[in-house]
């Protein structure tokens, strides 16, 4: 009897894992502007059953076969011009906005929760572009999210910007870090000093 109720355990973990080998789910980030037909067959081509559409973030959630691993996935992706990337779902239950926060999260160096205790400039932003981001990729970046910029910083790939009105702080963050040519963005950051140097010549 002992040894039929293990069988039985067995079975049932075993089964468990197959089931949610097979409803592996992933998301599907495509570039703005890409036509659904477009979408639509880049999906079929890589065998990915489409669930959920998120048009705020062009996240789609698919279904992925169970005998490709991410890392397959992810490779076909990269040859697909469309696609931004392919990524596991780990975030589907999350409302759009919640879901834009956890994907931003991974580009930040600070926990957004705690935005509202920090110091900083207001209504100003520090983002730095991917290598490969282009000019006009950078322009048309700055006037989808409402930035202007300030001051530049050529070597660093970094801009100083300004975030326009009505636009909150959080929400600016967000919106430049879901972006895949922001390699990091942060509020301009009050530094303070906490000690005052020894050197004479210090004024």
């Amino acid at each position: 009897m002992r040894r039929i109720l293990w069988l039985f355990a067995a079975g049932a973990v075993l089964w468990a894992a197959v089931f949610a080998a097979a409803q592996q789910e992933v998301l599907v980030r495509f570039k703005k502007n890409v036509r659904p037909e477009t979408r639509d067959s880049v999906l079929r081509a890589m065998k990915l059953k489409p669930k959920k559409t998120i048009p705020q973030l062009n996240l789609v959630v698919c279904e992925a076969p169970a005998n490709q691993s991410i890392e397959e996935l992810r490779r076909s992706a990269r040859a697909v011009p469309v696609v931004d990337y392919i990524e596991p779902n780990v975030t589907y239950a999350a409302e759009p906005e919640q879901q834009a926060e956890q994907i931003a999260q991974a580009k930040l160096h600070f926990k957004l929760e705690k935005l509202e205790e920090m110091q900083f400039a207001p209504q100003r932003l520090i983002v730095k572009f991917k290598k490969d981001a282009s000019p006009q990729q950078i322009n048309q970046f700055l006037a989808a999210k409402g930035l202007q910029k300030i001051q530049d910083f050529a070597p660093l790939r970094t801009s100083l910007c300004k975030i326009s009105a009505g636009i909150s702080i959080r929400s600016a963050v967000v919106a430049a870090a879901v972006e895949n040519i922001v390699e990091y963005v942060e509020p301009d950051f009050v530094v303070h000093a906490y000690k005052i140097p020894n050197d004479p010549r210090f004024a």
